[in-house]
């Protein structure tokens, strides 16, 4: 790990070298796409992530960003910088701004920040954290002309297995950050990587902390060793396995992405009942629409979620009318490939007082996030 004098270092190169102007991440972008706003947007990411603020906070999942490099670095700094960007004029920002600095909060305060991005691309005047009359506040609410809709956002923390495939994709880019930043890589211009973690290596993480560092250990040593290896011997494009652990290929057509296998959709949606439907209206005022946003980085079984889902909004009866919908989000990967665990969804109440489908805000959310068949499919029972 850099030391603080490492840090203040790595913050100045990456404001100095503007390394996102090379052709490799230009690709990644449309083409009629001004640099200029790519330059505006990482710059908005340096000052809130600033090189005073790196040299405190160096175990922020943020830094781990901010001094890799490659496409999937790029992509998880350009679209953070674009989203605050879009956000500036939304009322309290900057509490969200103080979140996304503190590593227990970033990743509520990401979700929190890239939804409201979202709809103000779609139109909608958005105010962070509006208060409630119960003292407690909602985490955003649409302020359009017409209705004003509460939305309550819940960002599903991940299990120990699943933190530690993380931190294992984290050590694996980190790895091959470096890979590509020597030679003989260096000298092989446009050249990306992908690598997919198997079904074995999946099944030893979750043990506990000391044997996942273990696991997370080897795997890297494995791979880094036979990347090594295949270059030392030979230019790619190259295929290979690495032991039982992970199949990588390294080509000029791969885009620097890192996939594993789904974690059961069940122990998922369990996971979810439990800790996010014991009142699911808590934060949502009575007098006006809400919906409900959860966020997993899993995969969820949408027919299963429905059923069981829909069930318990109908329980709540008539107490839990404001609430029109829950609507289920994935984690997407970087991109240019842009994949997700599973599509995102909507669960419609069927005892909701204001219908789903008459809302502007739940229309636009589904056209963004790619929901059409559900604002199709789904039906207002009344």
């Amino acid at each position: 790990m850099p030391g603080l004098t490492q840090w203040v270092h790595m913050a100045e190169i990456f404001a100095d070298d503007k390394w996102w102007h090379a052709e490799q991440y230009r690709r990644m972008l449309n083409p009629d796409f001004p640099q200029e706003m790519v330059d505006r947007a990482m710059d908005r990411v340096i000052e809130v992530f600033h090189s005073d603020w790196q040299t405190e906070n160096a175990q922020h999942p943020a830094c781990f960003y901010l001094r890799a490099r490659g496409s999937m670095p790029f992509v998880f700094l350009f679209e953070l910088g674009i989203d605050l960007l879009l956000t500036s004029d939304c009322l309290r920002q900057p509490s969200v701004i103080h979140d996304l600095r503190r590593a227990s909060t970033f990743s509520s305060a990401r979700t929190e920040l890239s939804l409201a991005s979202a709809l103000t691309r779609c139109g909608h005047i958005i105010e962070f954290r509006p208060p409630l009359a119960n003292g407690k506040s909602a985490d955003l609410a649409t302020k359009d002309p017409e209705q004003t809709v509460y939305i309550e956002i819940k960002q599903l923390s991940q299990s120990e297995a699943q933190l530690s495939l993380q931190r294992l994709f984290m050590a694996l880019v980190s790895t091959f950050s470096e890979l590509q930043r020597r030679e003989p890589w260096s000298a092989c211009t446009g050249v990306g990587y992908e690598i997919e973690i198997t079904h074995k290596t999946l099944g030893l993480l979750g043990a506990n902390a000391v044997a996942d560092e273990a696991t997370i250990a080897a795997v890297v040593a494995a791979v880094n060793t036979e990347v090594t290896h295949r270059f030392a011997s030979g230019r790619p494009p190259f295929a290979f396995t690495v032991g039982s652990y992970a199949c990588v290929r390294i080509a000029t057509d791969a885009n620097c992405t890192l996939a594993g296998p789904p974690f059961a959709p069940e122990l998922e949606l369990k996971r979810i009942v439990q800790k996010h439907f014991k009142n699911p209206t808590e934060q949502l005022p009575r007098l006006h629409p809400g919906i409900l946003v959860i966020r997993t980085g899993s995969v969820l079984d949408a027919a299963m979620t429905r059923n069981i889902v829909e069930q318990l909004l109908a329980n709540q009866g008539n107490e839990g009318g404001h609430l029109s919908a829950v609507i289920f989000l994935p984690v997407y990967s970087s991109s240019p490939v842009r994949r997700s665990m599973f599509r995102a969804f909507a669960v419609l109440n069927p005892r909701a007082q204001f219908p789903a489908q008459d809302l502007a805000v739940y229309k636009s959310l589904g056209k963004f996030f790619d929901m059409a068949d559900q604002l199709v499919l789904g039906r207002h029972r009344g």
